[in-house]
């Protein structure tokens, strides 16, 4: 979601069809580089009082390079591997879904990680209007 404003468009159906399914849950909160401190920290302290089994993590993924990203994927992937809600064990692979509002970063985060792991370039196009 958009770190600016961290409470609009949470869709609480969703965040209860997966936490209650017993999948592992993180809220990215991009642009954070755009909001106010004071109120971003004031929102993840809301938020995990809120859905404690949310992990929040805050970044700017247009401005992230690939050290910082590496190190945002593996607390990712330390919430995925260390939830208790993770039965299968001896899986090396992992199915995510990316989603929220139109224009917050999706698919920035998806050709970051695909540059990542695949070096390969961008994929998917990015732009000011959704879709």
């Amino acid at each position: 979601h958009d770190a600016r404003i961290p409470h609009s468009g949470r869709n609480t159906q969703l965040y209860q069809r997966l936490v209650g399914g017993h999948k592992p849950h993180v809220l990215i909160l991009n642009k954070s580089d755009l909001a106010d401190p004071n109120y971003l920290n004031k929102s993840i302290e809301y938020i995990q009082s809120e859905q404690p089994n949310t992990q929040v993590i805050h970044t700017s993924l247009a401005s992230i390079d690939m050290k910082e990203m590496t190190n945002l994927f593996g607390r990712l992937l330390q919430q995925i591997v260390e939830s208790p809600r993770y039965t299968r064990s001896s899986t090396v692979e992992y199915n995510i879904v990316v989603c929220g509002i139109p224009n917050v970063g999706k698919s920035t985060f998806i050709n970051k990680l695909r540059n990542l792991f695949a070096n390969k370039a961008s994929c998917e196009q990015v732009g000011a209007s959704p879709g």
